[in-house]
């Protein structure tokens, strides 16, 4: 699944699906500019407090499952395979709990 993480003008992080358009009949997406890949390592019940990310970034779940907890009180699961690109750069941020270790890549944006 792709899911947007994201925070209202009022500091809350949300999650909403995220749409994503394909082109050239449903094979790839426009390129967008990034600055790096960093590959991470996840253990078993990693905690990471709250907080908001530093510039808009993609996490790759490529073999990690990780259960996100949002300022508004809902959750989501990432599976090995989903996509969250994550925008909460403000605000009370979110938290992160690894559920099965495994490795994870985070790809932040080139901001314009």
């Amino acid at each position: 699944k792709f899911i947007h993480v994201y925070a209202t003008p009022d500091g809350e992080s949300h999650w909403e699906p995220l749409p994503i358009e394909f082109l050239d009949g449903g094979r790839r997406t426009d390129l967008q500019a990034a600055t790096s890949i960093r590959f991470i390592q996840r253990e078993t019940n990693d905690y990471m407090e709250p907080h908001p990310v530093g510039q808009p970034q993609y996490v790759l779940y490529l073999s990690v499952r990780v259960e996100i907890g949002l300022s508004d009180g809902t959750t989501v699961i990432n599976e090995p395979g989903d996509v969250m690109f994550v925008e909460d750069t403000h605000g009370k941020g979110h938290t992160s709990r690894t559920l099965q270790g495994g490795v994870c890549a985070f790809v932040p944006l080139a901001l314009p």
